[in-house]
Parts: C-alpha cells; sequence; structure tokens
C-alpha cells in the first residue's frame, strides 16, 4: 500500500490498517488527524512498520500501536496520550517533546531514543529498554519504570516525582538536577 492509497481508505472511514508496510513513508497525518474521542480499537495500527516515517506533530491519542515498528520515526511534538505501544520498536526514533502521558509502553524498546522534554507522567514503562535515551527535562511524574533499563539514559534536570523505579537499572546513567521526590528507588 503506498501513502496515497492509505489517504484514500482512511478518508473511506476504514480505521484498521494492522501489518502495513510503510516504512521510511513520509506521513504526514495532520492531513489524516485521528481524532481524540475516536476509541482505540478503531485506529488499530498495531504491528505496523513505520520505520524512519516521519510522523511529526500528528495527533494519535489512544492509537493502537501494539508491536510497531516505529525505529529512527521522527514523532518530535507528536500526541499520543494513553496510546497502546507496548513491545513497540521505538529505537533511536525522536519523540522530543511528545505527549505520552498515560501510554502503555511495556517491553518497548526506546535504545537511544530522543525523549528529551517529553511528558511520559502515568505512562507505564516497565521493562522498557530505555538504556542510552537522551531523556533530559523529561517529565516522568508517576511512571511505572520497575525493571527498566536506564543503563547511560541522559536524565539531566529529569522530573521522576513519584515514579516507580523498583528494580530498574540506572547503571551509567546521568541523574544531575533530577527530581526523585517520593521517588521509589528499592532495589534500583
Amino acid at each position: 500500500m503506498d501513502i496515497e492509497e492509505l489517504y484514500r481508505r482512511y478518508a473511506a472511514g476504514e480505521r484498521d490498517f494492522s501489518g502495513v508496510d510503510l516504512s521510511h513513508a513520509n506521513l504526514n497525518l495532520a492531513k489524516v488527524t485521528f481524532r481524540e474521542d475516536l476509541e482505540a480499537s478503531q485506529n488499530d495500527l498495531s504491528s505496523i512498520n513505520l520505520m524512519g516515517a516521519n510522523l511529526y506533530g500528528s495527533r494519535l491519542n489512544a492509537v493502537n500501536l501494539r508491536d510497531a515498528r516505529l525505529d529512527n520515526a521522527n514523532l518530535g511534538c507528536t500526541e499520543l496520550q494513553e496510546a497502546d505501544m507496548r513491545n513497540a520498536n521505538l529505537a533511536g526514533a525522536c519523540l522530543n517533546e511528545a505527549n505520552l502521558i498515560g501510554a502503555d509502553l511495556k517491553k518497548a524498546n526506546l535504545r537511544g531514543a530522543d525523549l528529551r522534554e517529553a511528558a511520559l507522567n502515568n505512562t507505564d514503562l516497565r521493562n522498557a529498554d530505555l538504556s542510552h535515551a537522551l531523556m533530559n527535562q523529561v517529565r516522568l511524574d508517576s511512571a511505572d519504570l520497575r525493571n527498566a533499563d536506564l543503563i547511560e539514559a541522559e536524565l539531566y534536570e529529569a522530573n521522576l516525582n513519584n515514579a516507580d523505579l523498583r528494580g530498574a537499572d540506572l547503571t551509567g546513567a546521568n541523574l544531575t538536577g533530577a527530581n526523585l521526590e517520593d521517588a521509589i528507588l528499592d532495589g534500583c
């Protein structure tokens, strides 16, 4: 399927694009904005391949991106509140200033991702790979980071207030200026 076909099918009301390979596509989903009032089941992009795609500034709230390939994709300034991104591959992706509040990123691969100034409040990042991620000034208030891999992550001035970091690996992580007030640090 090419981009024009995706746009045509979306305009015709289709919402299930699971398994579609759009690797390296330059998608401008501002043209086909996923409205916030749609149920996640109506926005099923599970297992989609958007590796290297440009989704900058898109609105994908409550979308199902479980098992999606988004490695090296540009998701800067993207709205992904309440998105299901379990097991998604976001290695090397640009997510700076993205809104991921309440998203489910369990077991997601965010190795080397750029999450600077992103909002990840109340996000489930259990068992996620955030090693080598750029997370300067990221907001992780009340985030669940149990057993997350944060090896050599840049968390300069990150807000980890009330975050659950039990069992997280922070080996070599830069926590200079980070707010760890009321964070749970048992076994990390």
